[in-house]
């Protein structure tokens, strides 16, 4: 019962925080670098091995530089605040403790969906500017085949 009551929790959450005005406003702040590096992407050469340079380059001064900074933690601020807030403001959070779910579940899918959401406002910058990386450089499918390969290394 109890994971079944995490999981309808987590995605009615995670859905309604993707539907929000609030998200798609932060979507646009999260993609302005993205759409700057797109429109003047200064390819350092031709080849795969350029292309994950310049990727590896990207990842190494942005995401430490902007993102871990003071644009990262108002995002993720602006974000969480209202997971438990906006329960409260309808009442709808007497009805959810009233059901037999733990408070603990019930904040945990809350932190969980909210963490998704920053998950996918971060990565989805990156996975366009990954994409569209391999037209820069000329490298074509080679070059974003390769780029899975490093990904799936990444991972395991």
């Amino acid at each position: 019962m109890e994971s079944n009551s995490f999981w309808v929790i987590f995605e009615s959450e995670l859905r309604r925080i993707i539907r929000a005005r609030k998200f798609k406003i932060l979507l646009a702040v999260t993609f302005f670098p993205s759409l700057l590096y797109l429109l003047n992407p200064n390819p350092s050469g031709e080849g795969v091995d350029a292309m994950l340079k310049a990727f590896e380059a990207l990842m190494l001064e942005l995401l430490p530089n902007y993102w871990l900074g003071i644009i990262g933690q108002f995002i993720t601020i602006i974000l969480m605040c209202d997971l438990l807030a906006s329960e409260i403001d309808r009442g709808t959070i007497r009805l959810l403790l009233a059901k037999p779910i733990k408070l603990s579940v019930l904040i945990a899918s809350k932190f969980l969906a909210g963490i998704s959401a920053i998950a996918m406002l971060f990565g989805i910058p990156y996975a366009v500017i990954w994409l569209y990386n391999p037209l820069v450089y000329g490298t074509g499918i080679k070059g974003l085949w390769r780029g899975f390969q490093i990904l799936r290394w990444f991972w395991e």
